[in-house]
């Protein structure tokens, strides 16, 4: 098991045994390259929305975790003004858990999310 830190990964912890990593196409492509792993997960989203779905990601958190399925989702928000679109998609390993996985919030749920109160998952770790 690696440092997150060791590929650039700062976390942010969400409750939940759950951590964020911010990442961005630059920085998919960077690690693509720099391991050398090429292709892409299937994914729940819109190709041209949800691009950041590479199995680059999977690899990284292979080495992070320790584990040889990790459990995780990828999430993609654009939001400005109220209007906006989302995508989210979980695997384990490189399998799609659910394709009926597609908003943030059923993936966090997925992931262990129990909203709380009045609240839904994504408000309940933070990310409102």
């Amino acid at each position: 098991q690696e440092s997150a830190e060791n590929y650039d990964l700062i976390g942010i912890k969400l409750g939940f045994d759950l951590t964020l990593f911010h990442i961005s196409e630059f920085f998919v492509a960077y690690w693509e390259d720099e391991l050398q792993v090429k292709g892409d997960l299937d994914s729940t989203c819109n190709i041209d929305f949800c691009h950041l779905t590479k199995r680059v990601i999977l690899e990284l958190l292979k080495k992070i975790t320790g584990s040889s399925f990790p459990l995780f989702s990828v999430i993609r928000t654009d939001y400005f003004g109220g209007d906006g679109d989302q995508c989210a998609s979980v695997y384990e390993g490189d399998q799609l858990v659910s394709k009926e996985i597609k908003t943030i919030n059923k993936a966090l749920e997925r992931l262990g999310v129990l909203p709380l109160n009045d609240m839904d998952a994504f408000d309940t770790v933070g990310l409102a």
